[in-house]
């Protein structure tokens, strides 16, 4: 069956305008070589010192979603005692044997002080924006805000913030001055006088391959016929990596002692949009295709787009233009950085999620 989907760049959250701001002086040099290939090691990279975390306690907030799934594995296999922290209770299977599941409202005050109850040495947040809307941004600030303060009180020894940052370049869109925001909370929170202070560790994660074509990954994996909408010309290339990756090189840090720092990760191998994009296709037997648009054609589309919101507004929401913005700002900023990790190749995982397509009718992303 022939089913086209029109798929322009990435979609998480919105810019406010259509200039170009390159990367701040303070970012750490990219390599020099940018591979085409993952580097995927036989054994596990930086392997997990087992004995350094061996009997602590963690909680892990937003455990269900895909960077916090890779949390709990990885805590689970440096012998810590995971927490994971779920607005529902789990499915069967749902979660790794041995997690214990702390089901609540993390609005509910007496909630979030009953989990952290019992001074748990270290805490993760993997809780983010789904749309990057400005009041979903907002929510998540203000919660990251309360959790702090919580955990202060508490007497967390750590506290492991994901900020997904893409590479750490300049603050372009709303929801990266959110992320911002809630990274400074979080360093005054450690830097308090306040003898029960935590230690923190903030990871900055380029983009994932989870949020890789997101619309169009479920015909893809299905093998249908998919148009992607490109700039012309040289695409940036990206060190995109699997959202599980995250968790586990963050849990290497911590084994290792790392704290008060930010860290830059993102994927040993430096693609485009295109270059996944047929990676992808070739591993689920879909077609890809490939339209090319000026960045004036975005442009002008994001305008069109933006008053057609508008007026559909007067009868419900609407939000393309949002993610016309999103989806431009990925075309024209490179998310690179100089520190890499890579488990799972592109590849790797696009046949894991076909697999699990064949498996489950579940929504994939």
């Amino acid at each position: 069956m022939f089913c086209a989907a029109v798929i322009i760049g990435l979609a998480a959250a919105a810019m406010t305008g259509s200039r170009l701001i390159m990367p701040s002086a303070s970012v750490p040099a990219v390599v020099a070589e940018l591979p085409d290939e993952d580097v995927v090691p036989a054994v596990e990279p930086w392997k997990i010192d087992k004995r350094a975390l061996r009997g602590k306690r963690g909680v892990v907030f937003g455990a269900t979603g895909s960077v916090g799934r890779g949390f709990v594995d990885a805590l689970l296999d440096a012998n810590v005692q995971v927490v994971a922290v779920m607005r529902r209770p789990p499915n069967p299977g749902e979660m790794p044997a041995g997690v214990l599941a702390a089901v609540g409202d993390l609005d509910d005050e007496a909630f979030m002080t009953s989990t952290l109850a019992g001074k748990p040495d270290l805490i993760v947040s993997a809780l983010a924006s789904r749309t990057g809307l400005p009041d979903d941004v907002r929510r998540v600030f203000e919660l990251h805000e309360r959790l702090f303060a919580a955990a202060q009180i508490a007497g967390v020894g750590m506290i492991t913030l994901v900020t997904s940052f893409c590479g750490a370049l300049a603050a372009e869109l709303p929801f990266h001055q959110a992320l911002l925001n809630t990274e400074r909370v979080l360093i005054d929170t450690a830097a308090t006088r306040n003898r029960s202070r935590p230690k923190y560790l903030i990871i900055r994660p380029t983009s994932f391959f989870e949020n890789f074509l997101r619309k169009a990954m479920p015909d893809m994996l299905a093998g249908r016929t998919v148009t992607v909408i490109v700039p012309p010309g040289g695409q940036r290339r990206h060190m995109m990596m699997a959202a599980a990756d995250v968790g586990r090189f963050a849990v290497t840090q911590l084994a290792k002692g790392r704290h008060n720092t930010i860290l830059q990760v993102g994927g040993t191998r430096a693609i485009t949009y295109r270059q996944g994009a047929q990676a992808i296709g070739a591993v689920a037997g879909a077609t890809v295709r490939f339209s090319e648009w000026s960045l004036e054609g975005f442009d002008r589309l994001i305008r069109g787009m933006e008053l057609l919101d508008f007026l559909k507004s007067f009868f419900f929401e609407s939000h393309v233009a949002h993610y016309l913005k999103i989806a431009r700002y990925f075309n024209v900023v490179p998310m690179q950085c100089a520190d890499t990790f890579t488990t799972i190749s592109l590849e790797q995982w696009a046949a894991q999620q076909l697999s699990q397509a064949g498996d489950s009718n579940k929504r994939l992303l």
